[in-house]
């Protein structure tokens, strides 16, 4: 009888292992090979696949906006149950984050504001090899530098020119002051807008390929404020933007007054 349930026994097994490797021939057989050689090379098939979405990820942008991430996991694969992303920036650091799992298999990640390159890498379920050091750029937004105002009263005041002092950005002019205006930003630029108040229509000002400097010109008809909103030749922003106030004079008319005789 012990002989007999030995056999018993190892036919089912026979049989196990049978039906293991006709349903699943590629697994079966390489746990054969591991069951064999242990440290050999052969490896599990791997059942989750990370793909970066690159339309949805940021990899490049200015110095203090914010980076975005999205990985999905490729369709018909296992999805994990979690996935982190681990930031090597340039100065050393080292930022380890949770990612964030959506139902449909996706997994989200952000940086409120970023100030230098860094490269980053995804791990999730059985997956750690495919996005590894992907870098993302980070540029230094555009910005104005020397913008030289001067005003030009109405010819039959005999005034001449006036060349505001760099950096004012407060002043008075008499009414009918034409202000012409020279800016210069520290890179090439793609567009350059005048904006009059919140609410007058912002105002494109014409560029030449791959200039930095434009000119506009304002006639004073009343009192306003006037700023610029630039972008350079990658589409990157300004950030902060110099608000000019201009309070206008009214051309009165003269008033006479008899000083002397006094009666």
């Amino acid at each position: 009888r012990p002989v007999l349930r030995a056999g018993t026994v190892a036919g089912l097994v026979l049989a196990i292992v049978a039906s293991s490797a006709a349903l699943a021939p590629t697994s079966s057989r390489i746990a054969l090979k591991r069951l064999l050689s242990p440290f050999g090379g052969d490896r599990w098939p791997q059942l989750t696949h990370l793909v970066l979405d690159e339309d949805a990820t940021t990899l490049k942008l200015a110095r203090g906006d914010s980076f975005s991430l999205l990985v999905r996991v490729r369709p018909g694969d296992r999805i994990p149950e979690s996935a982190k992303a681990t930031y090597r920036f340039a100065d050393g650091e080292v930022v380890v984050e949770p990612l964030g799992a959506t139902d449909e298999g996706e997994f989200r990640g952000r940086i409120e504001a970023v100030n230098q390159p860094f490269e980053f890498s995804v791990a999730g379920g059985d997956d750690a090899n495919s996005i590894r050091d992907v870098a993302v750029r980070v540029v230094a937004p555009p910005a104005l530098g020397r913008t030289t105002i001067r005003l030009v009263s109405p010819a039959y005041t005999g005034l001449p020119p006036q060349t505001l002092a760099q950096g004012l950005t407060s002043f008075r002019a008499l009414e009918g002051t034409r202000i012409e205006i020279a800016a210069e930003a520290d890179k090439p630029l793609s567009s350059a807008t005048l904006h009059l108040g919140d609410a007058s229509e912002p105002q494109p000002i014409a560029l030449g390929p791959g200039d930095a400097r434009f000119q506009t010109t304002l006639e004073v008809n009343g009192d306003l404020d006037f700023w610029f909103s630039i972008r350079d030749s990658e589409g990157f922003p300004n950030r902060r933007a110099a608000r000019y106030d201009v309070r206008m004079l009214a051309d009165e008319a003269p008033r006479v007054v008899i000083a002397e005789p006094r009666t």
